[in-house]
């Protein structure tokens, strides 16, 4: 039962490295096979191929930033001035009842609350952009050169598996 115990609370609190992991082997796997296309099309090294082809996505990321980026601010300027008239009219819909009353009595705006639910979203956002470039580096590490991964996963199986893994692992390469 301890065993049990202690293998679900591994399996949860790794769950994020193991997602990372995951989102990082897509990535690389997708920038793997855009730089082999390109240097199928282009005489070129698969190392050259796959600087052109994050050059290529970090420019095409950038010019939608920059094309996108104007219209977001000004949503999110719309938001910031209609926020306070939403909330207001949400609160008088909400005491227009006598349990929204006695629920608005209650609750009412407490700055420990205010402070706690920001600091949360900060929290949230930086570690999402954490997540983010983390998961960026290591797929490139894994683009760049897959193989002593490749091998080094291979060596976790048995001597008499190792074949059937590679199998495998190639099938889910194409796959993916």
């Amino acid at each position: 039962m301890l065993f049990v115990a202690i293998m679900v609370f591994l399996a949860w609190t790794l769950s994020n490295v193991v997602l990372l992991a995951f989102g990082s082997v897509l990535v690389a796997v997708l920038l793997r096979h855009l730089a082999r296309i390109l240097s199928y099309w282009l005489p070129l090294p698969i190392g050259v191929s796959l600087t052109l082809v994050v050059l290529g996505l970090a420019l095409l990321a950038s010019l939608f930033a920059v094309s996108a980026g104007a219209r977001v601010a000004e949503q999110f300027d719309l938001l910031w001035e209609s926020l306070p008239r939403a909330v207001a009219r949400a609160r008088e819909y909400i005491a227009s009842y006598s349990w929204g009353r006695d629920l608005l009595e209650a609750s009412g705006p407490r700055v420990g609350t205010l402070v706690n639910l920001a600091t949360g979203l900060a929290g949230t956002l930086v570690s999402a952009l954490t997540d983010a470039v983390m998961v960026i580096v290591v797929a490139l590490f894994l683009a760049a050169d897959p193989d002593p991964y490749r091998r080094g996963l291979l060596h976790l199986l048995p001597v008499a598996r190792r074949a059937r893994g590679a199998e495998v692992l190639a099938a889910l390469d194409q796959g993916l």
